[in-house]
């Protein structure tokens, strides 16, 4: 038998291996789910916002279904880096990362909507209709986009980001893209914590407190486990609270509150751009000293 054929029976069993390995993980925790809610009665949890004050017309009455997932990280092929370069892109690319840059600067009114951006930057880069525009960091001067499954967004995950840069003219000049794919879910459906289930959790961390508003909370995923290639993700909920003056995130089926720095993620994932950038400098400095070469012989075969 050869070696390459040895080689992907090796990389077949620890893919299945890591399958096995999150089932168990999910089974485990099904099991032993801490439920740290403490009021018994929805009512009692109104009166006790009531009491503090706290504006919560906007929180949801309604429990949606939700489960694990898991998904593989996607290997971006060369057909598809092609598309790109065919759009007049400068790209790189390892690992199921892309880095690539614009032709030219792409310019992003302040006053753009969530929809405009996302049709501007939609149109220039690969299965732009996974990914659903998150905010704008002005701090940092970049867009982030999740990948979404079932139109509910995976927060911050680098294997499933679209992170774009820009220029102080706020100009989109490049960005980095990360795919999930082969997205399944892990167990059967159920309802999630309520709510105002959720939002009492807040209150009793001292995370919200008197005269707070809830403006909105959504559904969604954030990694649960990463095994090599595969990754798990919990339905998570995000709560924005004044105006997104505070966000947090919160495990939708055992009430943990979820610690998310964004900072240090996009830290890491510039990081990240940063290689894939240099690996691109050095691909356009070989390319230019091949052409020097081939200009010298041509010149001396003259």
């Amino acid at each position: 038998m050869q070696w390459g054929q040895i080689k992907t029976i090796f990389i077949i069993c620890f893919l299945v291996l890591d399958v096995y390995l999150i089932t168990q993980a999910v089974v485990n925790d099904n099991e032993n789910e801490s439920i740290v809610i403490t009021s018994p009665e929805t009512t009692s949890i109104e009166e006790k916002l009531v009491e503090e004050k706290i504006n919560f017309d906007k929180v949801p009455k309604e429990s949606p279904k939700a489960t694990y997932i898991s998904a593989f990280w996607h290997t971006f092929t060369e057909e598809e880096i092609g598309q790109l370069e065919a759009k007049g892109q400068k790209v790189a690319y390892n690992d199921g990362m892309v880095y690539a840059e614009f032709e030219k600067p792409v310019p992003i009114k302040v006053e753009s909507t969530p929809e405009d951006i996302t049709e501007i930057i939609g149109s220039k880069i690969l299965f732009a209709d996974q990914y659903t525009f998150h905010h704008w960091n002005k701090d940092e001067n970049v867009m982030i986009f999740f990948q979404h499954y079932n139109n509910q967004p995976i927060f911050y995950n680098n294997g499933g980001l679209l992170m774009v840069f820009l220029n102080e003219k706020n100009e989109a000049t490049s960005y980095f893209q990360a795919k999930q794919e082969e997205i399944e879910q892990q167990a059967e459906e159920k309802e999630v914590s309520r709510p105002l289930e959720i939002v009492e959790v807040l209150l009793n961390e001292d995370k919200i407190s008197e005269g707070d508003t809830i403006s909105s909370m959504e559904l969604g995923y954030h990694t649960f486990w990463p095994v090599g290639g595969v990754q798990a993700f919990v339905p998570t909920w995000k709560i924005s609270v004044n105006e997104a003056e505070n966000v947090f995130y919160v495990n939708a089926l055992d009430g943990r509150t979820i610690n998310i720095n964004e900072v240090e993620f996009l830290t890491d994932i510039r990081e990240e751009a940063n290689n894939l950038k240099a690996l691109l400098e050095l691909k356009e400095e070989m390319e230019e000293q091949e052409e020097t070469e081939e200009e010298i012989e041509a010149e001396q075969g003259e």
